[in-house]
């Protein structure tokens, strides 16, 4: 069925090439052959000889034949069946093939630390959405700017010993990148104050997935958010969320100037809201730097109007940083510094909260992090970011001494 499918493709775009059979084999250097990720070094060969057999006309090509499959053809010829129940057995032993039914995969990641009955309820809401469910656990706390008290070696055996929990692996840092390795039908995340930062990312992520990889929405997982409030979900749909279709149609054809006015007339208008979309547009696709810093002037002015109507906005300033980061990746440093000084200003362990009003955790280390790169730039902020590396890693030395 799949090779008639994509034959009836082949003929539609009008070439007479068709594909006559296609047979598995285990390929030095492809996936199959048991690697993580398919090693292009030792593939290349092998794709040389594919298209020179195309070119070619050949009806029948099978690589490696006289050193491996003459002799696994011969095996099957004699006994057909005894071949299957061999090569079924090997696949098993090595690893290859398993036999375990999965049905619908679900995947949830935390820290699970100091375990409470919130995560319980986190599990069992988290089981109800699949048949299958994977737990990743965070090795430590860091990306909260915390500490564990739990070792990571028993907060796995404790997550693994819950019956709604099927299977426990070490999480990754993105949930997205778990999903090249499992490839999860659902995704649970919690529900928290920057979850709609988080869902973005993700939806974004997979949309990308979606358009190069996939033909079918059916690909891709749908993100359920079960831990506070009401259950919502989230389908990844290419068709949909596009710019044009939220805010108007002046980013959807791809004009950047079209899409530069729109954004300047939504910020003369004082329309933050739509001003910040626009922005968010202009940096991540067009990778308009001066449109990623924008954002964060933006971002307050969203705050400040919210507060006069008394309402909540959805924009949180950890949005704001994923594009003051790709700003400054674009050598846009008005980016790199705000980026550094709402690190450095952040939320110190004891504190209540933070300078201005930043709602993130104090990180020496990023601050420095986006410091030292306008400190190795011959930007006119460049002296200024030198003595902030500097003064920042004096602090955290004498903070070690003191402990």
């Amino acid at each position: 069925i799949f090779m008639k499918s994509v034959n009836i493709k082949i003929e539609k775009k009008g070439s007479n090439n068709r594909i006559l059979n296609v047979s598995p084999g285990s390929i030095e250097g492809t996936k199959f052959n048991g690697n993580q990720k398919n090693d292009l070094c030792k593939t290349k060969e092998l794709a040389k000889q594919i298209v020179q057999n195309v070119f070619d006309k050949s009806l029948l090509f099978i690589p490696e034949f006289e050193e491996t499959y003459k002799s696994v053809i011969q095996r099957n010829n004699d006994n057909s069946h005894e071949f299957g129940l061999s090569s079924y057995d090997y696949k098993i032993k090595s690893g290859r093939f398993n036999d375990k039914y999965k049905g619908c995969i679900g995947y949830l990641s935390g820290t699970f630390d100091l375990f409470h009955v919130g995560h319980l309820n986190l599990l069992r809401n988290a089981k109800k959405q699949c048949d299958y469910l994977v737990v990743g656990v965070h090795p430590d706390a860091s990306h909260k700017g915390k500490v564990t008290y739990i070792s990571f070696e028993e907060r796995r055996e404790i997550v693994a010993s819950i019956k709604y929990v099927d299977e426990v692996i070490t999480s990754m840092p993105e949930d997205s990148d778990v999903w090249e390795k499992i490839h999860y039908n659902k995704l649970n995340i919690c529900d928290n104050d920057h979850f709609s930062f988080l869902v973005n990312k993700i939806m974004n992520y997979f949309k990308a997935i979606l358009s190069f990889v996939c033909a079918s929405v059916l690909c891709v997982p749908l993100i359920i958010v079960i831990c506070q409030g009401e259950e919502r979900q989230y389908n990844i749909d290419n068709t949909t969320d596009e710019p044009g279709k939220v805010f108007g149609n002046a980013c959807l054809d791809g004009d950047l100037e079209k899409c530069i006015a729109a954004r300047d007339s939504s910020l003369r208008s004082n329309d933050y809201e739509n001003a910040f979309k626009y922005l968010a547009h202009l940096c991540e696709r067009f990778k308009d730097s001066n449109s990623c810093y924008l954002t964060y002037q933006t971002f307050f002015s969203i705050q400040s109007n919210a507060a006069l109507k008394n309402r909540k906005s959805n924009i949180t300033l950890y949005e704001v940083l994923y594009y003051l980061d790709i700003g400054c990746k674009l050598n846009n440093y008005d980016s790199c510094m705000v980026a550094a000084k709402i690190y450095e200003n952040g939320i110190k362990p004891g504190a209540a909260q933070a300078f201005f009003g930043y709602n993130i955790n104090y990180d020496p280390q990023e601050a420095k992090r986006y410091y030292k790169r306008v400190c190795e730039s011959v930007s006119d902020k460049a002296y200024d970011a030198c003595y902030k590396v500097v003064e920042l890693s004096e602090t955290q030395k004498s903070s070690l001494l003191k402990n």
